[in-house]
């Protein structure tokens, strides 16, 4: 549950407040009432299998100039079938742990995963 808050004005009760206009997180005290609120959780950008995520570095002009850029993971959203459990799951992989996947297999590559302890979702 999202509550808006207006600055300026005055606050005369709480479903007023309830009903106003920017967003806040976490637990917030007003006029001596706490309220607890959801985080709302945004989809990171990482692998699921491997945990790698986007590297920060520069880009360099012809002039040498610098700034500041993120190298994303070239991820893919794909479905594998799992045979010894007989089910379908969705992964967000990367391109290079898809080459590994179809090198290894899905049921190898996860089993590294879990002893490696960097796999994200719970499969």
């Amino acid at each position: 549950m999202w509550i808006k808050w207006r600055f300026g004005g005055k606050l005369k009760n709480l479903e007023y407040f309830l009903h106003t206009t920017i967003e806040l997180s976490a637990k917030t005290l007003i006029f001596g009432v706490y309220l607890q609120i959801e985080k709302q959780r945004t989809m990171s950008r990482r692998d699921d299998i491997t945990g790698r995520k986007a590297m920060n570095g520069y880009r360099s002009s012809k002039a040498n100039n610098k700034t500041k850029h993120r190298f994303h993971l070239n991820l893919q959203k794909r479905r594998f079938y799992i045979p010894e459990e007989d089910k379908w799951i969705t992964l967000k992989v990367s391109a290079k742990t898809l080459r590994t996947i179809n090198k290894n297999g899905i049921t190898e590559v996860l089993k590294d995963a879990r002893k490696n302890g960097t796999l994200l979702k719970q499969v």
